[in-house]
């Protein structure tokens, strides 16, 4: 058994009806042929409001009903003052093969949302990674019989009383983590 580990390419990201969609951003802090930094891609999640997309993600696991796990690696877009919480959340839905028991694509709905908090460092633009953990009671993130397609919903509740931070978190990468069996 070995932990599968899949990124979700943030340029591939879809919107949510009825929710404000992260912004791609293309940052970099220096410019021209010279620059000795890289520009990287992330999605900008701004604050007081419900932002977020879902991502589609074909696996290969077979397995007996692997939990799966969302983990986002994020950061504040102005240096963070100790203890500022982002409040995330995340569902996923399944489509399997015939074999799997699950595979009428226009029933298919997202599981309930599990919701985390992560805790922004307080070094200027320090990474933070917040995981939402999975299971296997239906209640959760929770797979089934594989081959299958996962749908993963990630979303940031700005208007949640428990998220405290102002201003924009980027999100650097977002990954879907599950035992292969």
């Amino acid at each position: 058994m070995a932990i599968v580990v899949q990124d979700c390419p943030l340029e591939s990201f879809k919107v949510l009806p009825g929710v404000s969609p992260p912004t791609p951003s293309l940052d970099y802090t220096q410019t021209g042929v010279l620059a000795t930094q890289f520009p990287y891609t992330s999605l900008v999640f701004p604050d007081s409001v419900l932002s977020g997309g879902f991502w589609m993600i074909a696996t290969g696991v077979v397995g007996t009903t692997p939990a799966i796990s969302i983990a986002i690696d994020w950061y504040l877009d102005t240096p963070a003052t100790t203890g500022l919480v982002v409040r995330w959340g995340a569902a996923i839905g399944v489509i399997g093969s015939a074999s799997s028991g699950i595979f009428s694509v226009p029933t298919k709905a997202l599981a309930t949302a599990v919701m985390a908090s992560g805790t922004a460092p307080s070094t200027a633009f320090g990474s933070t990674r917040t995981a939402i953990a999975g299971g296997t009671d239906g209640g959760t993130l929770v797979a089934a019989n594989g081959p299958f397609t996962i749908a993963v919903k990630v979303f940031r509740d700005g208007t949640d009383a428990l998220d405290t931070a102002i201003g924009n978190v980027k999100v650097r990468k977002i990954s879907v983590l599950y035992q292969d069996t």
